[in-house]
């Protein structure tokens, strides 16, 4: 099996484990996960439960890091960027439909983007692959 693509857009703020931190409870509070067919209680009861597959959400990336690893959410180098982008400043659309930063995406891992409309950042990108 593939891992399982998803992709979030959420407000900018400078605390991107903040940003992680809300767009979790909001995935588990509104159910958009895979996993088991009685509610879990938490967050980490649902990463559980969901076994080696995972939840194939953003419930699988419990940290922000500086570099990517698994179970974390880490941002794009400025080298990235500018090999994904062009520049510095991308927008939510760029982020969706660049092939080759989802061609190089690692199962279980997530990435994210700051999002600029008109020279000023607005939206955080989480994107990432379910662990299966």
């Amino acid at each position: 099996m593939g891992g399982w693509p998803y992709k979030y857009v959420v407000p900018f703020q400078e605390d991107a484990q903040a940003a992680l931190d809300a767009l979790r409870a909001d995935v588990f509070a509104r159910g958009d996960y895979y996993g088991s067919e009685t509610r879990p209680r938490n967050i980490k009861e649902a990463v559980v439960r969901s076994g080696d597959s995972g939840t194939r959400s953003i419930l699988d990336i419990d940290r922000v890091s500086k570099k990517p690893d698994y179970s974390r959410a880490a941002p794009l180098t400025a080298e990235e960027t500018a090999r994904y982008f062009g520049g510095g400043q991308p927008t939510v659309t760029m982020v969706e439909e660049c092939e080759p930063l989802w061609e190089e995406l690692e199962r279980g891992q997530a990435r994210y983007v700051v999002a600029y409309e008109e020279g000023v950042p607005t939206k955080l990108v989480f994107v990432g692959y379910s662990f299966d």
